[in-house]
């Protein structure tokens, strides 16, 4: 290969790299799908990579019980054998992984006026980022919750603690003091048991941030709860998919690629892509496919695919084409209007833009979903379209000569 071809290359794939993961999760595992073996009893926090418990557990009883080993979350996985750990059959819950096939298990809250409850613990879940955070930069933290639907409370002030790892919460019966203020926090009683419920928020980092800690922060009695109609005085909820993800970051669907027939393609972010909010379409569907910021699909002809990244309410999109070869739809457009001839511009736009060289053509615009927003007819050597009325976002130029069936789809965003 000659070297300027190879300097090229270089660049190119430097390129690649910073793109591709601009929209990293910084949580490692944030689905709980990574593990050193099916978990077979609770408290095995530890079988999933890079995920803990820390030792501020409290206990009616005395400090002394700290140590024990039911105060920890609990790992649950479709692959573990039976009952205790497994899913979505378990003997406290029926219920799927939100993603994949792992989740947690997290005793939020005890009533310790339940005497049957009063040798219990709260545990806290922590995980690890990746890196550092960046000092003064703002971050999406997200995480999904549901409520175990056997024998627990429904309660509020669910929340996320980022730090260094000096979290620490004194031991007291019947309450838990607190020497920290959770960035992310949920204010109300959480009681489904059937969907999965975000909870999510943005914070500005310190920069010392390594460590993610889920939880209840609060005094017992600053926590607003529905008593469980039958059973002892347990919040018990489930936890998957937690995710901090800077918060000007976009949506990546990753580069188009070229497979055969019943191969699988892998999109999106090329690590740490699990966990993340991110939902994916078939363009021109408004009905989501799957989740999580990596996916992998076997499409059986040439498909173009949309991801959305929802991150505290700001969305992004992206779209990436798996191309099925051989082809024939691809062959054929290889000899149609040529993109050499034809201009548009500026790209992005806010009022309007221009098209060169698609005379007499039929312009289509459509969104990401695939519902028609403007449709011009007979465009001239040189068409102007007016884009001010336009939300903000990813849009598809389509352009159709009719005398020839020639067709071009290009991608436009609107800011």
């Amino acid at each position: 290969m000659k070297p300027l071809i190879k300097s090229i290359l270089f660049i190119c794939s430097i390129l690649y790299f910073s793109v591709g993961y601009a929209q990293i999760n910084y949580i490692l595992n944030g689905s709980f799908e990574q593990y050193t073996g099916c978990p077979d009893e609770y408290d095995q926090v530890r079988r999933a990579h890079y995920w803990d418990a820390i030792d501020t557990s409290y206990t009616y009883m005395d400090t002394a019980f700290y140590n024990r080993q039911d105060q920890y979350p609990d790992y649950m996985n479709a692959c573990a054998p039976c009952c205790a750990t497994s899913t979505p059959r378990n003997v406290r819950f029926f219920q799927y992984s939100r993603t994949g096939r792992g989740m947690m298990q997290q005793v939020m809250m005890h009533d310790l006026s339940d005497t049957a409850a009063r040798a219990g613990s709260t545990n806290y879940l922590q995980g690890k980022l990746y890196d550092h955070l960046i000092a003064g930069q703002s971050y999406c933290v997200t995480f999904f919750v549901v409520r175990s639907n056997y024998l627990s409370y429904a309660i509020d002030k669910i929340g996320a603690y980022l730090d260094d790892r000096s979290i620490y919460l004194d031991y007291r019966p019947g309450r838990t003091y607190t020497r920290c203020t959770p960035q992310i926090l949920d204010t109300t009683v959480i009681s489904d048991t059937l969907s999965w419920v975000k909870i999510q928020g943005n914070f500005t980092a310190v920069g010392n941030e390594r460590y993610i800690t889920l939880g209840v922060f609060f005094d017992t009695g600053d926590i607003r709860w529905n008593r469980a109609r039958f059973g002892t005085g347990y919040a018990l909820y489930l936890v998957d998919d937690v995710s901090v993800i800077s918060s000007n970051a976009n949506a990546y669907g990753g580069r188009d690629t070229l497979i055969r027939p019943g191969d699988t393609a892998r999109l999106g972010a090329e690590r740490n892509g699990d966990g993340m909010p991110s939902y994916w379409y078939v363009l021109g569907s408004s009905t989501p496919i799957d989740s999580g910021g990596t996916i992998y699909v076997t499409p059986t002809t040439t498909t173009t695919y949309v991801t959305r990244l929802d991150l505290c309410g700001r969305q992004s999109y992206d779209t990436v084409k798996v191309r099925v070869w051989p082809d024939t739809v691809v062959t054929v457009a290889l000899g149609q209007l040529n993109d050499k001839e034809v201009h548009i511009y500026p790209n992005p736009a806010s009022t309007q833009i221009t098209i060169d060289g698609a005379a007499s053509c039929t312009l289509s615009l459509f969104d990401v979903v695939g519902t028609k927003v403007q449709e011009l007819t007979n465009l001239t050597p040189r068409q102007t379209v007016d884009v001010n009325t336009l939300p903000k976002g990813l849009y598809f130029i389509h352009l159709y000569q009719p005398s020839t069936g020639e067709r071009m789809v290009r991608k436009l965003r609107v800011e």
